[in-house]
């Protein structure tokens, strides 16, 4: 099992928005593939709970689509908002991540960590890397506190995803030499000062998901909130995409560099 621990966009004090706009209900929002089951059908489940093996009747509502389109099985809010970038205003909203205790966020967390490891033959926690591959601020955050809740759970399979900043550099550098107009230069600072992921030398897994990418691409598009920022990879040729989405790139905390092409369970 894999737990994917991070920020989670456009949530509101009622919950995080589905795929639909409108908030989930805990316990009664189901999130599907669109391309079989239509947005906001009401579906009866009659099966066995995965949590406590107990039967399971109940009237469910679809209204959430990517995390299903990925194979996401367990979807948990923690009950904090998005921070935005530095400097935005949300930032100092109540229930920001980032004003968020990082011990009591990472107990949350580790709570789930130790249901999971219940049901689990071996469990991998992933969060992001130290700047949060490009400095935003809950992304930052979701590093303090997935190493955190890795030291109450004792992890030892303790992942932080990245971004290849060498990989992309040749790649924005191929671009504009075949006529592309992104003047993009992963090398440049981001939000933090810092620029885009980590070098090559510190990466210590990278992963084909080119079989994969179906699924990438329909789940991108299915979240209709992030058009302005994602919008384009639903644009791009298949070559394109698969250049920059074949390859997920993570440091293994405490394993040597350099990178090996392999899986998290290797």
């Amino acid at each position: 099992r894999y737990v994917f621990f991070r920020r989670l966009d456009h949530s509101t004090a009622d919950g995080p928005f589905g795929s639909l706009g409108v908030p989930l209900t805990a316990g009664r929002s189901i999130a599907t593939d669109r391309s079989r089951i239509p947005h906001g059908a009401l579906m009866y489940l009659d099966g066995i709970d995965p949590l406590n093996r107990r039967p399971m009747r109940m009237a469910v509502v679809n209204q959430d689509t990517g995390g299903a389109i990925l194979g996401v099985v367990r979807h948990e809010w923690l009950g904090y908002v998005d921070s935005g970038m530095t400097g935005w205003p949300q930032n100092n909203d109540e229930g920001a991540f980032i004003r968020s205790s990082i011990d009591k966020a990472a107990m949350q967390l580790a709570r789930i960590i130790e249901d999971e490891r219940r049901a689990a033959d071996r469990l991998v926690l992933v969060g992001y890397d130290w700047h949060g591959n490009y400095g935003h601020p809950d992304h930052i955050h979701v590093h303090k506190v997935a190493r955190r809740a890795a030291e109450i759970c004792n992890i030892k399979d303790l992942f932080e995803v990245t971004l290849n900043r060498d990989f992309y550099t040749e790649a924005f550098e191929w671009s504009k030499n075949n006529g592309g107009d992104n003047d993009f230069d992963p090398r440049q600072p981001a939000d933090d000062g810092n620029p885009m992921g980590e070098p090559e030398s510190s990466i210590t897994h990278h992963i084909d998901v080119s079989g994969h990418l179906d699924a990438k691409r329909r789940a991108i598009a299915a979240h209709a909130s992030q058009a302005n920022d994602t919008g384009f990879a639903t644009e791009m040729s298949a070559e394109s995409f698969l250049r920059a989405f074949g390859t997920e790139w993570f440091i293994k905390v405490g394993a040597p560099a350099p990178s090996r092409r392999t899986t998290l369970l290797d």
